[in-house]
């Protein structure tokens, strides 16, 4: 009688425990990354959009890149143009890329950025890699001839740590592993294309 009772106690305190993890991980994971100084500029005929990702790198994250597994940050970008009580016409969406990674032989990190026709940055530096993988600078967003003069335009934008996919079945297994996405909110920016 005594060990029922003990084996539902034990029980009922492992059922509570695995609700606790499960239901507070989430919300004491959570990020607060954001996109700072996000700007739109006019360069010759070009709309180019430039962007920056704070408070989005933590200490999982550290380790992850440390360990040598690659990193990507990828930034959605979307220009549409208000029309009142009609839908918003999309102009363009961009989805830019930036990947880190270290070489533990070499004992340094690569940033790669594709949507810059595939530069690639090689420093030393952990703080450096960081800086210049959490920033979006003079990305072409479309050409000006696009644009209508005197309409205004809305830029939105938000950024994503890529999510890790484990191969096989194991995300199944390891699902916690998704604890560490990171996301920002929608972060939008309003012009008005001069005539």
């Amino acid at each position: 009688m005594k060990s029922d009772r003990l084996k539902n106690i034990s029980l009922f305190l492992l059922v509570v425990c695995i609700l606790f993890i499960v239901t507070s991980g989430p919300v004491a994971m959570a990020n607060t990354a954001i996109l700072e100084g996000t700007a739109v500029d006019v360069v010759q005929d070009n709309l180019v959009f430039s962007t920056t990702v704070k408070g989005a790198l933590d200490k999982k994250i550290t380790e992850a890149v440390k360990s040598g597994m690659p990193i990507t940050f990828t930034f959605i970008v979307k220009l549409s143009m208000p029309r009142g009580l009609w839908f918003d016409k999309n102009i363009a969406e961009l989805k830019l890329t930036n990947t880190v990674k270290y070489n533990h032989l070499k004992e340094e990190f690569t940033v790669t950025e594709p949507w810059n026709g595939g530069k690639t940055f090689v420093t030393n530096s952990f703080e450096q890699a960081m800086d210049e993988m959490c920033r979006i600078r003079g990305a072409l967003l479309c050409k000006t001839d696009l644009l209508e003069k005197g309409k205004k335009y809305i830029v939105s934008a938000k950024a994503e740590l890529e999510k890790l996919t484990l191969p096989l079945y194991l995300h199944y297994v390891f699902f916690f592993v998704s604890l560490w996405d990171v996301e920002t909110p929608w972060y939008q920016v309003e012009f008005t294309y001069p005539e």
